[in-house]
């Protein structure tokens, strides 16, 4: 979806704790079953 797609850039652009990038890559995973 288009909001997936902004939630991926996001994720792509995000600059954090490789823990907290994680936790959001698998809980974007989640949501776009």
């Amino acid at each position: 979806s288009e909001l997936h797609e902004k939630v991926k850039l996001h994720y792509n652009n995000f600059k954090g704790d490789p823990k907290d990038v994680k936790e959001m890559k698998e809980r974007i995973e989640i949501e776009d079953e």
